[in-house]
């Protein structure tokens, strides 16, 4: 042989080495790129979870924030309720007094134009009493303080409002005090 043809050989056997130890490294990435690609799923999946999480989150936020809102008067409007009831038994009172003296009558007209006025700013926030006469008795809207023999007409209705009670939104904050007729067969 030839020192050339020993050369050549050489370089094709070192070729062919070094062919096969980069082909095993290709390899070698290729066998791990399956498992990044289903990483990357995973992390595309996870990606979107904590994406609709976090919508989620925003949303409840949201609805909290609006609640909170909406209910922050509560407070003052419990407070006020206690007018109102001064206002209505101040009228119940005036409506003895209006067949005397003319400034008594006209100073029990202003108590009940201002009692009107305040329950329409109540209204305007979404305040609405509770308790009229002749209605059902519900139990989720009205407190039964006594209950008054009527016929079987008038059972489970109300009779009397001693109180008036309010909703916020559709929230009970004080149920109204009343009397419930009960059917009695004697009435």
């Amino acid at each position: 042989m030839m020192p050339e043809d020993e050369k050549s050989q050489e370089t094709f056997v070192g070729d062919a080495a070094e062919t096969s130890e980069k082909a095993e490294p290709s390899q070698a990435t290729e066998a791990p790129a399956e498992p990044a690609a289903a990483g990357g799923n995973a992390i595309a999946e996870e990606l979107l979870y904590l994406r609709a999480e976090f919508e989620n989150y925003k949303k409840r936020m949201e609805r909290e924030q609006d609640r909170a809102i909406r209910f922050s008067n509560e407070k003052i409007i419990g407070e006020l309720l206690f007018v109102i009831d001064l206002f209505e038994r101040a009228l119940a009172h005036g409506a003895s007094l209006k067949d005397g003296n003319q400034d008594v009558k006209t100073f029990a007209e202003g108590v009940e134009m201002t009692h009107r006025e305040l329950l329409q700013i109540l209204l305007r926030f979404g305040v609405e009493m509770v308790g009229t006469e002749g209605e059902p008795f519900n139990p989720a809207w009205h407190e039964a303080i006594s209950q008054q023999a009527t016929s079987e007409s008038k059972a489970n209705t109300v009779l009397s409002v001693v109180q008036k009670g309010c909703r916020l939104h559709g929230r009970l904050l004080k149920p109204a005090k009343v009397i419930v007729g009960k059917a009695d067969p004697n009435f």
